[in-house]
């Protein structure tokens, strides 16, 4: 393992240095470096064939009716690939603390010695002092440094992007609920959630159909001790892929409860008799629920 972090190490330096002339003035902070990364392997790739091209050019085009541009499509690609320069690295040293808590862990302990969990783990021990009386004890979790724990949380924001789409095809097509996770095994962290179109899509990932593209942000807050760190999810929910039977299936729905909502002044509920050219009627009660069939006019 540590071998690997070594070479892992010694490529992003020199990758580093080879993009030094490459520019990512809008972007701040530990996220500079990978973005710079990016921009100096998409350069080397211009011209040469890149997979799924087409298909991300058609993405772009449903987001941006004007077209797809250079600089649309550069963008697109150094993203992701600082997306995943950044999760390969935060990986690699997650790996390596964990490798190294184990061995620790694994060492036979001194005597009068008791090694904490890491870092979620809470350990408990009944002890026996001078040969005599017993004793519980609840071990703690260790408690990450500032720096141990945003390692944590950059490892931890992107398996939280890894499940968040749920059944959707990816967070730029969702037409079906999210999946926001508050927790997750072998992360000490506590998240909350918060949306700025809670009509759209709201705190538990549950999505309201649209007629159209619409996009929102979800905000994660992680929490850890006296820290705490914030990330935004862009997310644009799409009108779901529907047959042409759900279709019709979905316009009869509307039609019966818009039926029902203006008919609340009347005893008896009457059917509506048609949907479109369709004659509609009722066959019979069957195990307390209306049996309703489409016949053609």
């Amino acid at each position: 393992m540590y071998f690997i972090a070594v070479i892992v190490g010694l490529v992003y330096v020199v990758l580093l240095v080879l993009s030094g002339r490459e520019k990512a003035e809008d972007i701040a902070g530990v996220q500079k470096p990978f973005y710079k990364i990016a921009g100096f392997l998409y350069q080397m790739s211009i011209g040469r064939k890149i997979p799924g091209e087409n298909q991300v050019k058609k993405d772009i085009v449903s987001l941006n009716p004007g077209g797809v541009s250079d600089k649309l499509l550069r963008d697109y690609y150094v993203k992701k690939t600082a997306l995943i320069l950044e999760i390969i690295l935060t990986g690699t040293i997650a790996s390596v603390l964990v490798s190294a808590n184990t061995r620790r862990s694994s060492a036979v302990p001194e005597e009068g010695i008791l090694l904490r969990g890491f870092p979620d783990e809470e350990k408990s021990f009944s002890l026996t002092l001078t040969g005599k009386d017993h004793y519980g004890l609840n071990l703690k979790p260790y408690i990450l440094d500032r720096t141990e724990a945003e390692l944590y949380f950059m490892d931890f924001k992107e398996k939280i992007r890894e499940i968040m789409p749920g059944e959707n095809e990816a967070l730029n097509r969702v037409s079906r609920d999210l999946v926001l996770e508050t927790q997750l095994d072998g992360f000490p962290f506590v998240a909350e959630w918060s949306s700025d179109s809670p009509d759209i899509v709201n705190t538990l990932g549950e999505v309201i159909e649209v007629e159209e593209p619409v996009s929102a942000v979800l905000t994660m807050t992680v929490f850890y001790e006296d820290w705490e760190w914030s990330e935004d999810f862009e997310v644009t929910i799409v009108p779901p892929d529907l047959t042409e039977e759900e279709k019709r299936e979905k316009e009869i729905q509307k039609l019966l409860d818009h039926w029902e909502e203006n008919t609340r002044m009347e005893q008896n509920f009457s059917l509506p008799r048609m949907y479109n050219e369709e004659i509609l009627s009722c066959s019979a009660f069957v195990g307390g629920r209306l049996n309703l069939k489409l016949e053609y006019s």
